[in-house]
């Protein structure tokens, strides 16, 4: 706890910029209060100092939004306190990505990192804020860190690209990119954007690094103003690694033999045969250890011989693919597994495909809806309605393991979703093109890397499948990288890594697009930073491997199937005049609710007067389709119309059509001239009731309609 406030202000972006500790949260081990305009968020950060015996890092990121930070309160009638948004979830875990690489890999104390959201102006981005006040927090404090990390934003204003644009803005921005890193090291990639081309994008990234010198230095300064006051001691790592060299000696083995055994589980394509290799490795050398002296036992745990494994099993897969170009699949660097895809694999829902790349597999599954099916996410800056949905599960099944059933997603399964969703979202048609709610839902299998892309490739198939008029076709690829530990410039990019690859390797690079460009990318790494070079040259390998798995999607369904499926909702539409909106609905509803009981079909009337009708049958649709049409429709002009004789008057015959509702006068102009050589009068001609064919011709001055007779017999 630092005995004085110490704050650091600049000018960024014509807004005052402001990083503020020592004066809020006294007993974490570190905290900021950030300001950007009014936006402001506090960053905490605590540190079990105590314990330090886990295998791994477990650190936790946590973003709270609240929606006192707009002065809203929950619109929720039961509940008023907040609960976590699938929004603030994808936030924290944007911000693990980044930071995540940065700590020593030997580090194991747990770290929690808790970002809350207190006020938004609806200027200043609060993420683009948070995440480099978090960089910022763990600098200042106790836990070791090879930041600082930089943090921006880039969107397209006008016809530029602008570094940390307004959120004003960046609405329907047509590209989003949030980008995390260092000089010219990447860290971490976020972006949804709008068919953008490579080369597009390859700018946007040269301004991102352009950006990140404004934040990296204000971070610098910030922190040296707290060091020279309170120089926080930075938490010890440990270094001494356990050697492994001895470890297999004692264990009766040589470092040959060892590494022949790994290497025949390692190199091939069958992963269940893989994991039984190495299960039966495992076993062995534990077997080898009971059977050893108890003081020697002791000194080799199961941790030490899984560490024994897995660090074996990524030499020889780095050496094998960095020295050797040889992959434990045996296919080339730039090969893709292979490819499956099926469309229409389920009956009675209204849209399906099957994707599967190697034993990653994934069924996607279309539902179409009523506009009121819509759903309504709630977050601190209001609700918004959400009339495309994609959502991602992965049970543990599909990882071979019998772990507890989740009904709910986890985290993981959010973000794959929002990655899939993002990936689509820009070629689904607008809803005056498509007047349906859209669900999509991916059941992930069977998982063996990259799920989130099979995600994104089966549910394009199934959008065609049910006859979703989409823009294009979307595919998606993910990039994998290995780096050479002794020279950075020595690397292979590695396309579609299955586990096994993905577990050893740098980066996960993935990119989703059609034929005319990007629609998202999403990339972290483990090295702490990536080249931007290495990230331009994987842009341009990405755009080769989509295009050849939007050919294998092609071969399936090159468009989307001209109509529904029979069991699909269906739907018409009628544009009324918004003056009789209230007239169609009626007294407390009632004929909207009437239409609705009588014909089972399902009616949304927007501000403008678009009636929109959905049905599960085409009798249900007409049948409401008339009675809204006859309640306070208006004549087609240019349509043919049986009309009824209601009146009949020397100058003409008045009429009605439409059921009845709407009337006009077939003047007896419009009427053959043998009627008037005949010397009948017109009384004679026609009897009241008598149906005749009219067709509309328009309305007069007066606001009439003009009709005129189709055929007399």
């Amino acid at each position: 706890m630092l005995n004085q406030i110490i704050t650091h202000t600049a000018s960024v972006n014509n807004q005052n910029l402001k990083f503020e500790t020592g004066k809020l949260a006294f007993r974490t081990d570190s905290s900021v209060f950030a300001s950007a305009g009014d936006t402001t968020v506090l960053v905490t950060l605590t540190v079990d100092k105590k314990k330090s015996d886990a295998d791994f890092f477990p650190l936790t990121v946590e973003f709270v939004d609240k929606h006192y930070a707009v002065g809203r309160i929950n619109q929720n009638k039961f509940i008023k306190r907040e609960k976590q948004s699938d929004d603030s979830i994808l936030k924290a875990r944007a911000i693990d990505r980044a930071i995540r690489p940065l700590f020593p890999k030997t580090f194991k104390q747990p770290v929690q990192i808790i970002i809350t959201l207190l006020t938004f102006d609806g200027v200043n981005d609060p993420i683009v804020l948070a995440m480099n006040a978090v960089s910022a927090c763990i600098m200042n404090s106790s836990v070791p860190f090879s930041g600082p990390i930089a943090t921006v934003r880039v969107g397209k204003v006008g016809d530029s690209l602008k570094v940390n644009p307004t959120t004003l803005e960046m609405k329907d921005n047509e590209i989003d990119l949030l980008f995390s890193g260092f000089s010219e090291q990447v860290s971490m990639i976020e972006v949804g954007a709008n068919q953008i081309g490579e080369e597009t994008m390859k700018k946007a990234f040269d301004i991102a690094i352009d950006g990140f010198s404004v934040m990296e230095r204000f971070q610098k300064e910030f922190v040296e103003k707290v060091q020279a006051i309170a120089n926080k001691k930075k938490l010890s790592v440990v270094t001494e690694e356990v050697n492994y060299h001895s470890v297999i000696e004692k264990l009766g083995l040589t470092d040959e033999e060892f590494e022949r055994d790994l290497k025949l589980a390692l190199y091939t394509d069958d992963d269940e045969a893989y994991t039984i290799k190495i299960d039966e490795i495992k076993n062995n050398l534990v077997a080898k250890r009971d059977n050893l002296p108890d003081d020697i036992k002791s000194e080799i745990s199961n941790v030490v011989i899984d560490e024994l494994i897995f660090k074996n099993s990524k030499k020889i897969t780095r050496h094998g693919i960095l020295s050797e170009k040889r992959r434990l699949s045996g296919r080339e660097m730039d090969e893709i597994r292979k490819i499956t895809i099926e469309a229409g694999v389920l009956p009675i829902v209204h849209g399906s495909a099957l994707f599967s790349r190697g034993i990653t597999q994934a069924m996607s599954i279309v539902t179409l809806g009523s506009l009121q099916d819509y759903e309504i996410a709630e977050t601190y800056q209001g609700e918004e309605e959400r009339y495309y949905m994609h959502h991602y599960n992965g049970p543990s099944y599909s990882l071979g393991e019998a772990g507890r059933f989740n009904l709910y997603p986890g985290r993981r399964e959010i973000g794959h979703g929002e990655l899939a969703e993002k990936a689509l979202r820009p070629v689904i048609p607008e809803i005056a093109a498509f007047p349906y709610v859209i669900r999509v839902v991916s059941e992930v299998l069977s998982q063996s890397g990259s799920s989130s892309m099979a995600s994104t490739c089966g549910s394009t198939v199934a959008l065609m499948d049910a006859g979703v008029p989409i823009k294009a076709p979307v595919a998606g690829i993910a990039i994998g990288l290995v780096v050479d530990d002794n020279n950075m410039n020595n690397y292979k990019l590695v396309v579609d890594m299955a586990d096994k690859e993905d577990f050893f390797g740098d980066m996960d690079f993935k990119v989703t697009g059609t034929r005319m460009g990007i629609t998202a990318i999403q990339m972290d790494n483990k090295l702490g930073g990536v080249d931007i070079k290495i990230i331009k040259e994987a842009l341009d390998l990405a755009y080769s491997k989509r295009i050849e798995i939007l050919e294998k999607i092609e071969e399936v369904l090159v468009a989307p199937r001209e109509v529904l499926k029979d069991n699909a909702p269906q739907v018409r539409q009628i544009q009324i005049n918004p003056d009789r909106i209230g007239e169609l609905i009626g007294p407390g509803g009632k004929n909207i609710k009437g239409i609705t009981e009588k014909t089972g079909a399902e009616l949304n009337i927007d501000d403008n007067g678009l009636v929109t009708i959905m049905a599960n049958s085409k009798e249900s649709l007409v049948s409401a389709f008339d009675m809204v049409d006859g309640t306070v429709g208006e004549p087609e002009v240019g349509k043919e119309y049986e009309a009824q004789v209601e009146t009949i008057k020397e100058y003409g015959v008045f009429v009605s059509f439409r059921g009845g509702n709407t009337q006009a006068l077939l003047h007896i102009s419009e009427f053959p001239k043998i009627l008037g050589q005949n010397g009948l009068p017109m009384t004679k001609q026609y009897r009241v009731g008598e149906k005749i064919q009219i067709i509309v011709k328009g309305k007069d001055r007066e606001g009439r309609w003009s009709i005129g007779l189709v055929n007399h017999d």
